[in-house]
């Protein structure tokens, strides 16, 4: 059987925490834990909308490692690099319009959703690589 370095704040996160595709792929990408499966796998997952990245940034606030490491996701994909260049203003106008991440589900962000498109939309390279994990 193989063995993982995952850090112990991933693991707590893996049985406690909220999980989307996108925030499952940042931890397979970056520690090889494999979590997706069939055609999932295959497809470099990034937050599409504000939900998605609402996930991601609660499993960036319960895990600091992986919140060190998510630099590195800058090589799964182009869209993950745009993203990741505008990760600081998006995570701040998501916080700005629903307040406590943790808090109650019924909100809308569509300041946060307007940006992501802008960014998710951005002319970039069709020559995708193929996703290597760790």
């Amino acid at each position: 059987m193989p063995n993982f370095d995952i850090p112990q704040s991933v693991v707590n996160w893996l049985i406690t925490g909220e999980r989307g595709l996108s925030s499952e792929f940042i931890v397979e990408y970056l520690y090889g834990f494999p979590l997706l499966e069939g055609h999932w796998r295959r497809t470099p997952h990034h937050p599409f909308d504000p939900s998605d990245l609402r996930r991601c940034l609660l499993l960036l606030a319960d895990s600091p490692e992986t919140a060190t490491e998510l630099p590195r996701m800058r090589a799964a994909s182009p869209v993950w690099a745009r993203l990741l260049d505008a990760w600081p203003t998006l995570a701040a106008q998501l916080t700005e319009e629903i307040g406590d991440l943790r808090g109650p589900a019924n909100w809308s962000a569509p300041l946060t959703y307007a940006a992501m498109k802008r960014v998710l939309n951005e002319p970039h390279d069709t020559s995708d690589a193929p996703v290597r994990m760790r």
